[in-house]
């Protein structure tokens, strides 16, 4: 199965769409004191938010006529943990971009060792766990502090992803080709992670630039 264009943008503004009305209601459940379903819905709505990155990437390639694996694709949309730790990756990038290169070039190295950890959270989010001889209710497994980190980057990212859509055209609005000097991440991440990681940074770093500019215009 292949995706056109067309079916990317539409998938993209459906997980967008999604992913907004899972973490407005994420806020509104965390500011009712229901913390640990707050934490499950902010949860939700940032791995909706990594399946966009994924489409965004399949979109890229096409425009850069480089082939896409789409049976990968289909996979890495059902898989919880390549979605958590996607998210890592892309937050370890933006740290690097924004010029915290030590940090980000850290957690980069670690990105993705934690998504089994925040799986178990999201698990733990929504039932009865057994541990240490007693059952344990989701309310005492996840704390306030968890559920406000959770909905407050949930919020974030969100804010992020809409501003970029906002400034980008449609992927199938743009011409086949246009994207042929875009660097092959994939590519690099296999033989040259350091090279990787600045590229990707760079492009952060622009950005940035674009959006603190349109912030900036009347």
């Amino acid at each position: 199965m292949s995706l056109s264009l067309v079916q990317i943008d539409q998938g993209i503004d459906a997980l967008l769409q999604n992913a907004k009305a899972l973490i407005a209601e994420s806020r509104l459940l965390y500011e009712a004191k229901a913390m640990a379903r707050a934490y499950t819905l902010s949860h939700l709505g940032r791995e909706e938010l990594s399946r966009v990155v994924m489409l965004e990437a399949a979109a890229i390639r096409i425009l850069a006529e480089r082939p896409v694996e789409w049976k990968k694709l289909m996979k890495r949309l059902r898989d919880h943990k390549a979605k958590l730790a996607l998210e890592d990756a892309e937050s370890a990038i933006f740290l690097v971009g924004v010029g915290a290169h030590p940090v980000g070039e850290n957690a980069l190295q670690v990105a993705g060792q934690t998504a089994s950890v925040r799986n178990d959270w999201k698990n733990a989010s929504i039932y009865v766990n057994f541990e240490d001889g007693r059952f344990v209710l989701p309310t005492a497994q996840i704390s306030d502090r968890k559920a406000e980190r959770t909905v407050l980057l949930a919020e974030l990212r969100l804010n992020a992803f809409m501003q970029r859509r906002a400034m980008s055209p449609p992927f199938a609005k743009r011409e086949i080709g246009s994207m042929r000097g875009m660097p092959d991440i994939e590519a690099l991440i296999k033989s040259d992670p350091e090279a990787m990681v600045a590229a990707a940074g760079k492009l952060v770093a622009l950005i940035q630039a674009k959006m603190k500019t349109s912030e900036g215009s009347p």
